[in-house]
């Protein structure tokens, strides 16, 4: 490569980085997530639908409408509430990302 080729190179991985911005931090799967945060993957940044302790914020989620339609995170087989997925809470215990465990009569969830 020469010394032409080089700055135009060189130029255009500039630009695209200019163009592009810079990431933000990145959230965890079903963590909560704010206007600064990427979610991961393929996940969204939605307005939790159900909560606990009159939460009221986004966290990186999916919708769903039934519970395999959710990724794992790594803890609990995570589940669809109210049209969106949630990290599972394994016998009232255990959430990740300093979430309570919920429930809607009949599962347990995690949320923030």
């Amino acid at each position: 490569m020469n010394d032409g080729s080089k700055k135009l190179s060189l130029g255009l991985g500039v630009a695209l980085i200019l163009a592009t911005g810079c990431p933000g931090p990145t959230a965890n799967i079903y963590d909560v997530c704010s206007g600064t945060e990427q979610c991961p993957g393929t996940t969204t940044c939605l307005v939790a639908n159900a909560t606990t302790g009159n939460f009221q914020g986004s966290f990186c989620s999916y919708a769903c409408n039934v519970d395999t339609d959710c990724p794992p995170d790594g803890f609990a087989l995570p589940v669809c509430v109210a049209n969106q997925c949630y990290a599972g809470c394994p016998g009232n215990a255990g959430c990740p990302y300093a979430e309570v465990c919920a429930t809607d009569g009949n599962v347990l969830f995690c949320v923030p």
